[in-house]
C-alpha cells in the first residue's frame, strides 16, 4: 500500500508492572489464516513490464516471527537491502507481553524503557506508560488503545506526560469487522492529517484505497523564511489492488495500479506455517 505515517513508537524494553488485559493476538489484528510461524513481505518498485525485475532488491522488507498463540517473537527490516532494526518480544504463561527489546542496527543505538498498564474493561480500553532506564519516578509517555466489543484495534494515541496528544490512529470497521476508514494524524514534523477510504474484499484486503478523501487530509506546517503557518492539502488520489492467494487463504503477492492503471509497486509474501 501507498507509504503513509503510522505512529511509531521509539525502541524499548517492556515489564509490566500492573496486571495487563489480554487483547485479540497479532494474528487475528493481521488478518491471517492458519498457524503462521514466520511472514516475510517484501515491497518492490524495480519493475520490468510490470513484473518484478531480475535480482531487484526490495524497497523494504520485514520479516516478522510469531509464537504458537499467534504473538510476534521477533520482527527485522530492511531498507534496500541493508538491515535496519531488530525487535524481540517475550511473554509470560497468559500470553502477556512483559518484555521488548530493539536494536536500531543503523543507528547502533538501543533504548531502553520500563512499562506498566493500567486497564478499563468497560471502556475497552488500555493504557500504557513508558519509563526511562527502568526508573519509575516519571514516565516519558504514554499510550493509549482502544477495541470496540468485537476486539478490533479503533483508536491508539500518544500522549506526553502533561497530556498532550502527539500522535494518534484511528480506525472504523464495518458489519464484517474489515477496516473501511483510517484516520492518521502527527503532530511532529508538520502537523500532518491523512484519510484512507477501503473497499474490501471478503477477507478484509483492500481492493481500492482513496487517500486524502475529504476536509480532514492536510499538513500545517511553519515556513522557515516568513515564520508564517501554512495549511497544505493533500490531492485525493485512488489506488486499486489485485492478489494472489496461498492455500490458506493468506495473499502472497500484491499489485498496486494508479489511477491510470500503471503497476506502482508490487508486494510479495513468503508465509511459512506450524
Amino acid at each position: 500500500m501507498k507509504k503513509i505515517v503510522i505512529l511509531l513508537f521509539v525502541g524499548i524494553i517492556l515489564l509490566s508492572c500492573g496486571p495487563a488485559q489480554v487483547l485479540p493476538n497479532d494474528w487475528r489484528d493481521t488478518r491471517l489464516k492458519g498457524k503462521v510461524r514466520q511472514l516475510c513481505h517484501s515491497t518492490y518498485d524495480s519493475l520490468v513490464q510490470d513484473r518484478i525485475a531480475e535480482k531487484a532488491v526490495p524497497r523494504l522488507e520485514r520479516c516478522t516471527r510469531y509464537t504458537k498463540k499467534g504473538y510476534h517473537s521477533e520482527i527485522t527490516t530492511a531498507h534496500n537491502g541493508i538491515p535496519t532494526t531488530r525487535e524481540l518480544y517475550r511473554y509470560d504463561s497468559k500470553g502477556i507481553l512483559i518484555g521488548y527489546t530493539i536494536d536500531q542496527l543503523a543507528a547502533e543505538r538501543l533504548k531502553s524503557y520500563a512499562i506498566c498498564y493500567k486497564n478499563d474493561t468497560l471502556k475497552k480500553e488500555s493504557i500504557r506508560y513508558y519509563y526511562p532506564n527502568y526508573s519509575h519516578k516519571s514516565f516519558q509517555w504514554k499510550t493509549i488503545q482502544v477495541r470496540d466489543i468485537h476486539g478490533n484495534l479503533i483508536s491508539i494515541a500518544e500522549y506526553t506526560p502533561r497530556g498532550e496528544l502527539t500522535a494518534q490512529r484511528q480506525q472504523a470497521f464495518d458489519e464484517h469487522n474489515h477496516c473501511v476508514i483510517q484516520r492518521l494524524w502527527q503532530k511532529s514534523p508538520a502537523n500532518l492529517h491523512q484519510q484512507f477510504t477501503y473497499k474490501n474484499d471478503f477477507n478484509g484486503n483492500p481492493l481500492t484505497q482513496i487517500e486524502g478523501e475529504g476536509a480532514y487530509s492536510g499538513l500545517t506546517y511553519r515556513d522557515a523564511a516568513t515564520k508564517l503557518w501554512i495549511a497544505q492539502s493533500i490531492p485525493e488520489t485512488t489506488t486499486t489492488f489485485t492478489y494472489q492467494y496461498d492455500t490458506k487463504g493468506n495473499w502472497i503477492q500484491r499489485t498496486a495500479y494508479s489511477q491510470n492503471g500503471m503497476v506502482q509497486y508490487i508486494e510479495k509474501r513468503t508465509i511459512d506455517y506450524y
